[in-house]
């Protein structure tokens, strides 16, 4: 054999092994199981689960990472790369970039509550690794459901249309609970079928909730009721048939209920303690600029008549709504840590044409219905139109507008 021949056995030889070492290094044949596989990415790694309050109508952008921060493989909606969207039903979310994990989320409108998915990361190998996000919609203020809560229901029950649950106990537990013995009973709902619960306009979603109590026998005879009446939600629906108005699958009766308010510390936590005495939170970049609220210095008080406002709105002063008009485009909701008066009704208005508009207001002190402009024998007078309405026409005849 020449030298030539040696120099191509062992030139082939080398080929050889240098061939079957490539062999041994490929992923098939190094790899005894798929969790070998997964390591020589994720190396024990996983994703963390996303956890983020976001305010309602808002969107919100973050970043989906593995648990020591890094970003390992392509992020995916799907087990599968490319799944960049998803609607979950309640929002939508959109991956924009899959390798470094940058996520957006927009809830759908007006939506409050949470909202989970399951996201994937894919490494070079095609395996992948799941996490979680975790969406929570609405902060303490979104999440409160709009409701009338009120002990003595008094005349607040006489020709009112309430677009809201009513959460009461009549003054249950306490000495004017269905009391006869004088005309100025609390819950002032007398025989007459033009009054009381009789005549109170409620929308068919709305409810009014009781606690089980019972009636006094002695204060039944008066209505004529052609059912048996035992409990305070008896009385109710045999109002409502009286009435007409309302039905009595309005009425839900609970086991107990107590009737409480957030307090003005309460309320200023909430807004984060400010320094000043109005704070407005807008509920999108879409919302308009809060105006029409005005302050009198001298008087600490704030006047308000025609007001726009869409989305939190913190007053630690006096509000007295005159004639007042509010407009909104998802809401307008009021807290106040002091006294508020409404000399006549508030008006919720659409803003841009939104559907969704309407008003709350929420007061740690007070809110004085039907304060009139002028007082006269230490009794207000209510006015409508520029001129003395009702009872307080008829009785004191020299109210006048002021």
């Amino acid at each position: 054999m020449n030298s030539k021949s040696v120099k191509y056995i062992i030139a082939f030889g080398l080929f050889m092994v240098i061939t079957m070492s490539f062999q041994n290094c490929s992923k098939v044949d190094f790899a005894s199981s798929a969790d070998n596989i997964a390591n020589l990415a994720f190396d024990g790694k996983y994703l963390d689960p996303v956890n983020i309050t976001v305010k309602k109508n808002q969107s919100v952008s973050f970043t989906a990472g593995t648990m020591n921060g890094t970003h390992v493989g392509t992020l995916s909606f799907g087990k599968t790369p490319g799944v960049l969207t998803l609607d979950s039903g309640n929002g939508k979310y959109q991956i924009l970039d899959a390798t470094a994990g940058h996520i957006t989320y927009t809830p759908n409108e007006s939506f409050v509550g949470p909202d989970n998915v399951a996201m994937y990361a894919t490494d070079p190998y095609g395996n992948n690794i799941s996490g979680q996000i975790n969406m929570s919609v609405g902060n303490n203020l979104n999440s409160i459901q709009p409701a009338l809560a009120v002990r003595g229901m008094s005349c607040i029950t006489c020709h009112s249309q309430m677009s809201s649950n009513i959460i009461t106990d009549y003054g249950f537990g306490n000495s004017w609970y269905f009391d006869d013995s004088t005309s100025d009973s609390f819950y002032l709902d007398r025989a007459n079928a033009d009054n009381g619960l009789a005549t109170l306009a409620m929308l068919n979603a709305s409810k009014i909730i009781v606690p089980a109590a019972p009636v006094p026998a002695a204060s039944l005879s008066q209505f004529n009721f052609t059912t048996v009446v035992n409990s305070l939600a008896d009385f109710v629906k045999a109002r409502f048939a009286q009435g007409k108005i309302n039905s009595s699958a309005q009425v839900i009766e609970v086991p107990e209920l107590t009737i409480s308010i957030p307090t003005a510390a309460r309320i200023r936590q909430i807004f984060e303690n400010p320094s000043t005495n109005q704070v407005y939170i807008p509920d999108t970049q879409k919302s308009p600029a809060l105006s029409g609220l005005n302050y009198n210095s001298s008087q600490n008080v704030f006047i308000i008549s025609n007001l726009v406002c869409d989305g939190d709105l913190y007053l630690s002063a006096p509000a007295v709504f005159a004639d007042a008009t509010v407009q909104s485009i998802n809401g307008c909701r009021i807290y106040s840590t002091s006294n508020v008066f409404m000399t006549s009704p508030i008006i919720s208005a659409a803003y841009n044409g939104s559907v969704n508009y309407n008003t709350q207001v929420l007061s740690a002190e007070s809110i004085w219905l039907g304060a009139g402009r002028i007082i006269e024998n230490s009794n207000f007078c209510e006015t409508s139109n520029g001129s003395a309405i009702g009872w307080y026409a008829s009785t004191y005849p020299a109210c006048v507008n002021s």
